[in-house]
């Protein structure tokens, strides 16, 4: 069984000069590739800072903080390359440990923030937070998919302690910064093709039959392997709380506005929201919580 097979992660590497594995160009330069080396650079405890330590913390990483923000104006583009070989695996897995690293970093910054009572500050984190989420993921496969929907999981917790000390003007700012994150956002129909494109590109086919007969007939889960079921119900999960976040701080921004709460999610559209917002697999309108 070929090694990406067997752990089930993607094996990166670059089959040509700056392109991707669909043959379209990657973007020069790459802002994925700047946020890898930048995330590369944090450091932190492996134990939870207490609130005394966060300061010096960030301080220490103030300069990969600045420089993973500064490539989020850059286009990013994931490079989803073929082969299996290890070298690549290891890479690849670490750089993703990197990333989700970086994500858990960027809230510690907003915690921080936060605590000094700079909320137009927090706020900016906050929504560089939802743009790192997609820059890392972007025409990615499924495992990058899983930073995206890690970083999307770490802004609704964080905008859920956020939200109560906001004005209306910056919840009308989230919001936009919410419908703005979800027009960007790829379908899971998207991610799953090229997932499969991926796999037949890059597993032979002994090794896709071999992980086929012991999946269908013999009922095992290779360790690591990354199931399509598990992905999409992530990926639905995290699009429902995005959905139903937008409407508490849409919510939030019109009680402030007009000192009384709304009655239903219809009296949010057109000011807050531009559009009712739905759930993902059933289409039904979401309703005030």
């Amino acid at each position: 069984m070929g090694v990406a097979s067997l752990v089930g992660v993607p094996c990166r590497v670059r089959h040509g000069v700056g392109l991707r594995f669909d043959s379209r160009p990657l973007p020069d330069p790459n802002g994925y590739d700047v946020l890898v080396r930048a995330a590369a650079k944090l450091t932190l405890n492996d134990k939870k800072p207490t609130t005394n330590e966060l300061a010096p913390l960030l301080a220490t990483n103030k300069a990969a903080l600045l420089e993973l923000r500064g490539a989020l104006d850059l286009p990013s583009a994931v490079p989803v390359p073929m082969g299996d070989q290890w070298i690549a695996l290891i890479a690849q897995t670490t750089n993703t440990a990197h990333l989700r690293f970086a994500a858990a970093t960027m809230v510690v910054e907003i915690f921080h923030r936060q605590r000094q009572g700079d909320l137009a500050g927090a706020l900016d984190e906050w929504c560089d937070l939802l743009r790192y989420g997609q820059a890392v993921s972007r025409y990615g496969v499924m495992i990058d998919v899983l930073v995206r929907t890690a970083c999307e999981a770490m802004a609704v917790r964080t905008m859920t302690n956020l939200l109560s000390s906001l004005n209306a003007e910056q919840c009308k700012r989230a919001a936009n910064q919410l419908e703005r994150h979800e027009l960007q956002r790829e379908s899971f129909d998207e991610i799953i093709g090229r997932e499969k494109e991926w796999q037949r590109k890059t597993l032979s086919l002994a090794a896709r039959l071999e992980e086929a007969f012991e999946i269908h007939i013999l009922g095992q889960k290779p360790p690591g392997r990354i199931f399509v079921p598990d992905v999409e119900k992530e990926c639905h999960s995290r699009a429902l709380e995005l959905r139903r976040l937008m409407l508490a701080v849409a919510s939030r921004a019109f009680e402030l506005e007009r000192r009384q709460k709304p009655q239903r999610a219809s009296d949010l559209v057109p000011v807050y929201l531009r559009t009712l917002r739905t759930e993902p697999v059933s289409g039904v309108v979401l309703q005030l919580p």
